[in-house]
């Protein structure tokens, strides 16, 4: 009975001691699972972030060449990353960079030879409109993809000195909007200060600030470049219940500009034995404006929709629903007469 009673006993300890070193364990595995969990947060916490007093140093030791006229067209060659692998970790701060400026580098450089584009578009437009005769410029006018006004403004840029001399330094902006205001300027004293701090990334804001100009809290919807003082005369609006397409505001616009400055110019061709103003028959000028951040907020809502429409072609990668709708855009916005030459053909 006692040998009983001590077998029972060893065996309550052996069963204790058990139960201690698995719970010693549990608690082990535990805190391991814990150290693993803090030791992988604080490797994501770790991974360097780029800021912009990074890429500024690294952007002043790789400048754009603003000599270039050649676009690249591939797509951008990124460098491996991987932050689990601790050996890599000056490579990949290195890639990182590298990945970030391929980015920055091939953008800002297809934006300098877009800008050097459009301005020698300005510039043959011009001197076609000195060479050619009138027939045959209207003859070019009606082929090339611009609209009346839109030539009338690039003819503008193209026949300035100051955006050829910008053009000449490097120094002309991307935005021909931007190169159309400063091709207005008369004034010299305008003029040098607009030279002095202007620079490729420069807005029609920036060329307000260079002058001194004060600008207004508010800017209009509808903005006027050509006339002095324009009075608004005819307005078009459309029922916003439902989104609307973007493609039919741009019909309208196209037709509605081409009809207007159709018919002042017939209307100012015809000779009149009568005057309205100072004793002089002055041609009555027109412009059409249009509430362009309306356009582009039509647009961009289209597109936004368009893309969360589900099934996706393998050809394209594009729903049908989206592929349809850049084909009406190419067919009667951007290459209208392209489409109209295959039909008839």
């Amino acid at each position: 009975m006692f040998k009983t009673h001590k077998n029972n006993f060893h065996m309550e300890i052996l069963t204790s001691q058990n139960e201690r070193k698995l719970m010693t364990n549990i608690k082990e595995n535990k805190f391991e699972a814990l150290q693993k969990k803090s030791e992988k947060i604080d490797k994501s916490l770790s991974i360097p972030k780029l800021t912009q007093k990074k890429v500024e140093q690294y952007i002043s030791t790789k400048p754009i060449n603003v000599m270039t006229n050649t676009l690249q067209t591939l797509s951008v060659d990124r460098k491996n990353v991987n932050w689990s692998d601790d050996s890599m970790l000056d490579a990949n701060k290195i890639n990182t960079m590298k990945n970030w400026y391929s980015y920055y580098q091939q953008i800002e450089n297809n934006l300098v030879v877009g800008a050097k584009a459009v301005f020698l578009v300005c510039r043959d437009l011009y001197d076609a409109s000195r060479k050619l005769s009138a027939d045959d410029f209207d003859l070019l006018k009606t082929n090339v993809h611009l609209s009346e006004a839109t030539i009338s403004k690039y003819i503008t840029i193209g026949k300035s000195t100051t955006c050829s001399e910008l053009f000449a330094l490097n120094k002309l902006p991307e935005s021909w909007t931007t190169m159309y205001k400063v091709a207005k300027l008369k004034d010299n004293d305008d003029i040098k200060k607009v030279k002095s701090n202007i620079n490729l990334g420069s807005t029609n804001e920036d060329i307000d600030v260079f002058m001194g100009v004060v600008k207004e809290t508010l800017k209009p919807l509808y903005n006027y470049n050509d006339l002095e003082n324009p009075k608004d005369f005819i307005r078009v609006a459309y029922d916003n219940k439902h989104n609307v397409d973007p493609i039919a505001l741009e019909m309208l616009k196209k037709e509605v500009t081409n009809l207007v400055y159709d018919k002042i110019d017939e209307f100012n061709s015809i000779q009149k034995a009568y005057f309205l103003d100072k004793e002089k028959a002055e041609d009555v000028r027109v412009e059409v404006a249009c509430n362009e951040k309306l356009l582009t907020t039509a647009y961009d809502k289209a597109m936004s929709f368009l893309k969360k429409v589900k099934g996706k072609e393998k050809a394209t990668g594009e729903t049908a629903s989206m592929s349809a709708f850049k084909k009406v855009k190419a067919k009667y916005i951007d290459y209208p007469q392209m489409f109209n030459a295959q039909e008839t053909a």
